[in-house]
């Protein structure tokens, strides 16, 4: 296939699929084409093993909104339901894309687990199942467990704080709660007071 462009602005489809049905009318959503993806195991039984769909998920002339969809197939659990596909991701005609959700609400929605590491595998925000944030750590046991220096540059605002290992540079301002505002020397003498 080659295809020539003069403007360089352009798109050219080179492979349209079409999905239609006789009345049109009765059409309420979920129909679409999709590109199906198969092959064969050991024993030579050919499975689908994922597909990407276009699906016109709302029907109703003038509020049209149509979604791609990426699916593949768990692992055989023995009990034939190994080539049953199940949609992992959703790009919604929202722009919304849902990972194990199929009605994301939000730009990015992620139904479970969630993990971010740097280039060099280091581990930098983790959400557990249980829906516990960590920093640094991959087993926060709080709403919010952060594991390594924390920089506040704007002021803390807290009514339950447990901080270990806290330190203040010189001449510091800390926000304790109330809005009572005091310089790491005066936290020092507090601290020594009590």
């Amino acid at each position: 296939i080659n295809v020539s462009d003069n403007f360089n602005n352009s798109v050219t489809n080179i492979l349209t699929l079409d999905h239609t049905i006789p009345n049109g009318t009765n059409s309420t959503g979920g129909i679409g084409v999709s590109v199906l993806f198969r092959a064969t195991d050991n024993a030579s039984q050919l499975y689908n093993i994922g597909n990407i769909s276009a699906v016109l998920y709302n029907a109703t002339n003038g509020s049209q909104l149509g979604a791609l969809t990426f699916s593949t197939s768990g692992s055989d659990t023995g009990d034939g339901s190994f080539g049953h596909l199940t949609e992992r991701m959703r790009i919604d005609g929202s722009g919304r894309v849902g990972i194990n959700n199929t009605k994301p609400n939000e730009t990015l929605q992620i139904r479970g687990t969630f993990s971010v590491e740097s280039g060099s595998g280091t581990q930098g925000l983790y959400q557990n199942p249980s829906g516990n944030v960590g920093i640094g750590t991959t087993s926060p046991q709080n709403t919010l467990d952060i594991v390594g220096a924390v920089t506040v540059s704007k002021g803390l605002n807290a009514s339950n704080l447990n901080v270990t290992g806290f330190s203040i540079a010189d001449d510091s301002l800390v926000t304790i709660v109330d809005g009572v505002v005091i310089n790491s020397k005066d936290l020092e003498e507090i601290i020594k007071e009590k």
